[in-house]
Parts: structure tokens; sequence; C-alpha cells
């Protein structure tokens, strides 16, 4: 099953390594800041931005998902709520680039985790990004206490902090 063209092969796969996911795990991976892991409800959810990946995109965002249950877990990307702030501090929403309608809701196995890259868009807003706060207590639809949005803090060109 291939998800985004930029993206995993299939987040339904099954388990990574012979033990598969343990809770923890994403904070340690080495592309994402620990301090991006959010908890919605049985997955673990980390966050990175990266630059864009093609001319006129407003950036690249990196999601990298673990299922801590012992059941196969609905997980859906379209429903994170994405939004950047410029140096004036306009505020515009982003939205994911999925030009072949591949973005969808997906059912994360147990004890399985994966990756996915997508490619972001504002439209027609200028001005170079600030921050960028993403919400993805709505993409588990079962999950029951929402949890706080990861927000990064920079500039393409001097990097990007998860800030409080």
């Amino acid at each position: 099953m291939r998800l985004v063209a930029l993206g995993l092969l299939g987040f339904a796969v099954g388990a990574c390594g012979p033990a598969g996911y343990s809770s923890g795990a994403l904070a340690r991976a080495g592309d994402v800041d620990a301090r991006s892991v959010r908890s919605v409800g049985c997955l673990d959810v980390a966050l990175a931005l990266r630059q864009p990946a093609h001319a006129g995109d407003a950036a690249l965002l990196v999601v990298r998902v673990g299922n801590r249950c012992v059941r196969p877990v609905a997980f859906d990307l379209r429903q994170a709520s994405i939004v950047a702030h410029d140096a004036e501090g306009d505020s515009t929403p982003l939205k994911l680039v999925d030009p072949r309608d591949e973005i969808g809701l997906l059912h994360v196995d147990a004890a399985a985790q994966g990756v996915e890259k997508v490619r972001l868009s504002r439209g027609d807003a200028e001005g170079e990004l600030r921050r960028v706060c993403v919400d993805v207590s709505r993409t588990v639809p079962d999950a029951q206490a929402p949890a706080p949005p990861v927000c990064f803090q920079g500039s393409f060109a001097l990097g990007w902090e998860v800030s409080p």
C-alpha cells in the first residue's frame, strides 16, 4: 500500500523489527525532537519540519507514528490542524498536498510504527514562515483527551526548534 509519493509504504504493514513499537521509541528517533512527541489515544505521534521538497511548497512535514496498544488504531492525518505565522504575526492555515488523494484514514497495527513525509502548502499567502503549529488531537478518532499542539519556531535558513 503506497500512501504518498514521499511517504512510507504503509502504516498498517506491521511491527518494525522483532519486538515492534514500544512506548517512548519515537522520542529516541534521530530525525525528530523528543519534545514534539504527543500521545493521542493509543498512538504516539512525533513531528518534524523540513525544507520544502518542491518549489512553491511551504514546508515538508515529517510524521512518525507508533502504536502502544495491542489492537489496531485508526489514524487520519487529514484531521490535523496546521497553522503558520509569518514575521508580521499574520497566520494562515497550511494544507496537506495530496494530488493523488492518498492521505486518508489508516489503521496502525498493534505495536507497529511508521513514518510519513507530507508536503505542505499555504496557498497564495506570502511572507517567510516564523512559527508553525500542528495540532494532532483529532487524528485519532477514539482519543479521549486532547494533546497540546506542537509548535516549531525559526526559519529554514536558521533551522526549526520545537517551542513551548
